[in-house]
Protein backbone atom coordinates (compact mmCIF):
# COMPACT_ATOMS: atom_id res chain seq x y z
CA UNK A 1 0.00 0.00 0.00
CA UNK A 2 1.46 3.34 -1.02
CA UNK A 3 2.04 6.03 1.62
CA UNK A 4 1.96 8.82 -0.95
CA UNK A 5 -0.67 11.46 -0.34
CA UNK A 6 -2.82 12.60 -3.22
CA UNK A 7 -3.39 16.33 -3.71
CA UNK A 8 -6.22 17.92 -5.67
CA UNK A 9 -5.26 19.18 -9.12
CA UNK A 10 -5.17 22.95 -9.56
CA UNK A 11 -5.92 24.73 -12.79
CA UNK A 12 -2.93 26.53 -14.28
CA UNK A 13 -4.90 28.46 -16.90
CA UNK A 14 -7.02 30.79 -14.79
CA UNK A 15 -6.65 34.23 -16.33
CA UNK A 16 -7.95 36.02 -13.24
CA UNK A 17 -5.29 34.41 -11.05
CA UNK A 18 -3.12 37.11 -9.38
CA UNK A 19 0.52 37.21 -10.40
CA UNK A 20 2.83 35.20 -8.07
CA UNK A 21 4.86 38.26 -7.03
CA UNK A 22 1.80 40.11 -5.74
CA UNK A 23 1.30 40.41 -2.01
CA UNK A 24 -1.50 41.82 0.09
CA UNK A 25 0.12 45.27 -0.03
CA UNK A 26 -1.69 48.02 -1.90
CA UNK A 27 0.33 49.51 -4.74
CA UNK A 28 -0.32 53.04 -5.91
CA UNK A 29 1.11 53.86 -9.34
CA UNK A 30 1.41 57.54 -10.27
CA UNK A 31 -0.66 59.05 -13.08
CA UNK A 32 0.68 60.66 -16.27
CA UNK A 33 0.47 64.46 -16.11
CA UNK A 34 -0.24 66.20 -19.43
CA UNK A 35 -0.90 62.90 -21.19
CA UNK A 36 -1.25 64.30 -24.73
CA UNK A 37 2.12 66.07 -24.53
CA UNK A 38 3.77 62.88 -23.23
CA UNK A 39 2.42 60.82 -26.16
CA UNK A 40 4.49 62.81 -28.66
CA UNK A 41 7.62 60.75 -27.90
CA UNK A 42 8.45 57.04 -28.08
CA UNK A 43 8.18 55.29 -24.72
CA UNK A 44 7.44 51.71 -23.54
CA UNK A 45 3.67 52.18 -23.43
CA UNK A 46 0.70 49.82 -23.62
CA UNK A 47 -2.91 50.72 -24.39
CA UNK A 48 -5.61 48.68 -22.65
CA UNK A 49 -9.22 48.67 -23.84
CA UNK A 50 -12.49 46.92 -23.00
CA UNK A 51 -12.03 47.56 -19.27
CA UNK A 52 -14.92 48.14 -16.87
CA UNK A 53 -15.61 51.86 -16.84
CA UNK A 54 -15.13 52.03 -13.08
CA UNK A 55 -11.92 49.97 -13.15
CA UNK A 56 -9.32 50.85 -10.51
CA UNK A 57 -5.58 50.39 -10.17
CA UNK A 58 -6.05 47.81 -7.42
CA UNK A 59 -8.01 45.60 -9.86
CA UNK A 60 -5.73 46.13 -12.82
CA UNK A 61 -2.23 45.81 -11.35
CA UNK A 62 -2.54 42.09 -10.33
CA UNK A 63 -3.46 41.21 -13.94
CA UNK A 64 -0.35 42.81 -15.47
CA UNK A 65 2.33 40.07 -15.61
CA UNK A 66 5.22 42.25 -14.42
CA UNK A 67 6.38 43.42 -11.02
CA UNK A 68 4.62 46.59 -9.82
CA UNK A 69 8.07 48.19 -9.57
CA UNK A 70 8.35 47.89 -13.37
CA UNK A 71 5.15 49.92 -13.90
CA UNK A 72 6.07 53.58 -14.15
CA UNK A 73 2.62 55.16 -14.55
CA UNK A 74 -1.05 54.35 -15.24
CA UNK A 75 -3.54 56.83 -16.67
CA UNK A 76 -7.23 55.98 -17.18
CA UNK A 77 -8.62 57.75 -20.26
CA UNK A 78 -11.62 60.01 -19.80
CA UNK A 79 -14.06 61.97 -21.89
CA UNK A 80 -14.07 65.75 -21.85
CA UNK A 81 -16.74 65.59 -19.11
CA UNK A 82 -14.23 63.65 -16.94
CA UNK A 83 -16.05 60.28 -17.12
CA UNK A 84 -14.00 57.11 -17.66
CA UNK A 85 -14.38 55.14 -20.89
CA UNK A 86 -12.93 51.73 -20.03
CA UNK A 87 -9.42 52.32 -21.39
CA UNK A 88 -6.04 53.25 -19.95
CA UNK A 89 -2.39 53.82 -20.83
CA UNK A 90 0.30 51.96 -18.91
CA UNK A 91 3.90 53.18 -19.06
CA UNK A 92 6.72 50.82 -18.10
CA UNK A 93 10.28 51.30 -16.91
CA UNK A 94 11.75 49.55 -19.97
CA UNK A 95 10.79 47.78 -23.20
CA UNK A 96 11.47 44.34 -21.74
CA UNK A 97 8.68 44.92 -19.21
CA UNK A 98 6.39 46.03 -22.04
CA UNK A 99 7.05 42.81 -23.94
CA UNK A 100 6.11 40.73 -20.90
CA UNK A 101 3.06 42.83 -20.05
CA UNK A 102 1.49 42.55 -23.49
CA UNK A 103 0.78 38.88 -22.72
CA UNK A 104 -2.18 39.98 -20.58
CA UNK A 105 -4.23 40.34 -23.77
CA UNK A 106 -7.46 38.37 -23.35
CA UNK A 107 -7.40 38.21 -19.55
CA UNK A 108 -10.80 38.42 -17.88
CA UNK A 109 -11.80 41.29 -15.63
CA UNK A 110 -15.36 41.19 -14.31
CA UNK A 111 -16.53 39.19 -17.32
CA UNK A 112 -14.84 41.48 -19.88
CA UNK A 113 -11.87 40.37 -21.98
CA UNK A 114 -9.07 42.91 -21.84
CA UNK A 115 -7.55 44.01 -25.16
CA UNK A 116 -3.92 45.06 -24.88
CA UNK A 117 -1.66 46.47 -27.58
CA UNK A 118 1.73 48.15 -27.72
CA UNK A 119 1.49 51.90 -28.30
CA UNK A 120 5.08 53.05 -28.21
CA UNK A 121 4.52 56.04 -30.50
CA UNK A 122 1.19 56.99 -28.87
CA UNK A 123 -0.75 57.08 -32.17
CA UNK A 124 -3.55 54.74 -31.05
CA UNK A 125 -4.06 56.61 -27.78
CA UNK A 126 -4.08 60.01 -29.50
CA UNK A 127 -6.69 58.74 -31.96
CA UNK A 128 -8.86 57.49 -29.10
CA UNK A 129 -8.52 60.80 -27.23
CA UNK A 130 -9.55 62.68 -30.37
CA UNK A 131 -12.73 60.63 -30.63
CA UNK A 132 -13.43 61.26 -26.95
CA UNK A 133 -13.64 64.98 -27.71
CA UNK A 134 -10.14 66.11 -26.74
CA UNK A 135 -8.81 68.72 -29.15
CA UNK A 136 -5.27 69.88 -29.75
CA UNK A 137 -4.70 73.43 -28.61
CA UNK A 138 -2.89 75.60 -31.17
CA UNK A 139 0.70 76.20 -30.14
CA UNK A 140 1.76 79.84 -29.85
CA UNK A 141 4.20 81.05 -32.45
CA UNK A 142 7.53 81.49 -30.66
CA UNK A 143 9.58 82.19 -33.77
CA UNK A 144 12.01 85.08 -33.58
CA UNK A 145 11.99 85.85 -37.28
CA UNK A 146 12.17 89.37 -38.71
CA UNK A 147 9.01 91.46 -38.70
CA UNK A 148 7.84 93.57 -41.63
CA UNK A 149 7.60 97.27 -40.98
CA UNK A 150 6.49 100.18 -43.14
CA UNK A 151 10.13 101.01 -43.85
CA UNK A 152 10.91 97.51 -45.20
CA UNK A 153 7.71 97.41 -47.25
CA UNK A 154 8.71 100.60 -49.08
CA UNK A 155 11.92 98.88 -50.27
CA UNK A 156 10.12 95.85 -51.74
CA UNK A 157 10.14 95.63 -55.53
CA UNK A 158 6.43 95.01 -56.23
CA UNK A 159 7.03 94.25 -59.91
CA UNK A 160 9.31 91.36 -58.97
CA UNK A 161 6.70 90.02 -56.56
CA UNK A 162 4.05 90.20 -59.27
CA UNK A 163 6.27 88.24 -61.69
CA UNK A 164 6.85 85.56 -59.05
CA UNK A 165 3.12 85.40 -58.31
CA UNK A 166 2.25 84.99 -62.01
CA UNK A 167 4.86 82.24 -62.38
CA UNK A 168 3.49 80.34 -59.38
CA UNK A 169 -0.06 80.63 -60.69
CA UNK A 170 0.94 79.25 -64.10
CA UNK A 171 2.76 76.32 -62.48
CA UNK A 172 -0.22 75.51 -60.25
CA UNK A 173 -2.56 75.52 -63.26
CA UNK A 174 -0.31 73.14 -65.20
CA UNK A 175 0.12 70.73 -62.27
CA UNK A 176 -3.47 70.97 -61.10
CA UNK A 177 -5.28 67.65 -61.22
CA UNK A 178 -8.97 66.99 -60.72
CA UNK A 179 -9.87 66.16 -57.15
CA UNK A 180 -10.51 62.41 -56.89
CA UNK A 181 -14.01 61.45 -55.93
CA UNK A 182 -14.59 60.06 -52.46
CA UNK A 183 -14.20 56.28 -52.60
CA UNK A 184 -16.38 54.70 -49.93
CA UNK A 185 -14.53 51.40 -50.17
CA UNK A 186 -11.25 53.08 -49.21
CA UNK A 187 -12.87 54.14 -45.94
CA UNK A 188 -14.51 50.80 -45.17
CA UNK A 189 -13.36 47.58 -43.52
CA UNK A 190 -14.89 44.12 -43.50
CA UNK A 191 -15.10 42.35 -40.13
CA UNK A 192 -15.40 38.56 -40.33
CA UNK A 193 -15.81 35.67 -37.88
CA UNK A 194 -18.04 37.67 -35.55
CA UNK A 195 -19.90 35.94 -32.71
CA UNK A 196 -23.69 36.07 -32.90
CA UNK A 197 -23.68 38.16 -29.72
CA UNK A 198 -21.94 41.03 -31.54
CA UNK A 199 -24.64 43.67 -31.89
CA UNK A 200 -24.31 46.86 -33.91
CA UNK A 201 -24.20 48.94 -30.73
CA UNK A 202 -21.42 46.80 -29.28
CA UNK A 203 -19.37 46.99 -32.48
CA UNK A 204 -19.76 50.75 -32.55
CA UNK A 205 -18.50 51.02 -28.98
CA UNK A 206 -15.46 48.86 -29.79
CA UNK A 207 -14.42 50.45 -33.09
CA UNK A 208 -15.19 54.02 -32.04
CA UNK A 209 -11.61 54.37 -30.81
CA UNK A 210 -10.36 54.21 -34.40
CA UNK A 211 -12.40 57.16 -35.66
CA UNK A 212 -15.81 58.47 -36.62
CA UNK A 213 -18.11 55.67 -37.79
CA UNK A 214 -20.60 56.59 -40.50
CA UNK A 215 -22.38 53.25 -40.92
CA UNK A 216 -22.31 49.60 -39.81
CA UNK A 217 -24.21 47.01 -41.83
CA UNK A 218 -26.28 44.28 -40.21
CA UNK A 219 -24.45 41.00 -39.56
CA UNK A 220 -25.06 38.47 -42.34
CA UNK A 221 -25.34 34.69 -42.05
CA UNK A 222 -21.56 34.36 -42.39
CA UNK A 223 -20.90 36.53 -39.35
CA UNK A 224 -19.64 39.51 -41.39
CA UNK A 225 -20.28 43.26 -41.26
CA UNK A 226 -19.01 46.30 -43.15
CA UNK A 227 -17.90 49.31 -41.10
CA UNK A 228 -17.53 52.63 -42.91
CA UNK A 229 -15.34 55.34 -41.35
CA UNK A 230 -15.04 59.01 -42.27
CA UNK A 231 -11.43 58.70 -43.54
CA UNK A 232 -9.19 55.98 -44.98
CA UNK A 233 -6.67 56.56 -42.16
CA UNK A 234 -9.29 55.54 -39.61
CA UNK A 235 -10.03 52.38 -41.59
CA UNK A 236 -6.30 51.61 -41.69
CA UNK A 237 -6.10 52.03 -37.89
CA UNK A 238 -9.02 49.61 -37.41
CA UNK A 239 -7.24 46.93 -39.46
CA UNK A 240 -3.94 47.36 -37.65
CA UNK A 241 -5.45 47.48 -34.16
CA UNK A 242 -8.31 44.97 -34.22
CA UNK A 243 -7.33 42.30 -36.76
CA UNK A 244 -6.70 39.08 -34.82
CA UNK A 245 -8.35 40.26 -31.60
CA UNK A 246 -10.68 37.89 -29.78
CA UNK A 247 -14.32 38.64 -29.14
CA UNK A 248 -16.34 36.16 -27.08
CA UNK A 249 -13.78 33.45 -27.86
CA UNK A 250 -13.69 34.06 -31.64
CA UNK A 251 -10.71 35.65 -33.40
CA UNK A 252 -11.82 38.60 -35.50
CA UNK A 253 -10.69 39.16 -39.08
CA UNK A 254 -10.60 42.88 -39.87
CA UNK A 255 -9.70 43.37 -43.54
CA UNK A 256 -9.56 46.19 -46.04
CA UNK A 257 -12.70 46.15 -48.13
CA UNK A 258 -11.00 47.16 -51.38
CA UNK A 259 -7.32 48.12 -51.49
Amino acid sequence: MSNRMSYPMRSLHTKTRPAPYMSNDTYKIKQIPQLKETLSGNLPRMLLRNLPKDCTQSELIPLIPVSPAEIKAIEFLKKVDNTQVGACVVEFANYESLTKAIAMDGRDLRGMQIWSVKDVDGIRTLSLLKNLGHKNKPKPDKSNGPFLTEATLKNVDMSTLNHIKDALNSISKVNAAPTPSDDVKQRSVKVRNLPRTASTVRLQQIFLGCGSIEHITAQNHKGEVIIRFSTSDEADLAVRFYNGRRMDGKRLQVLYRDR
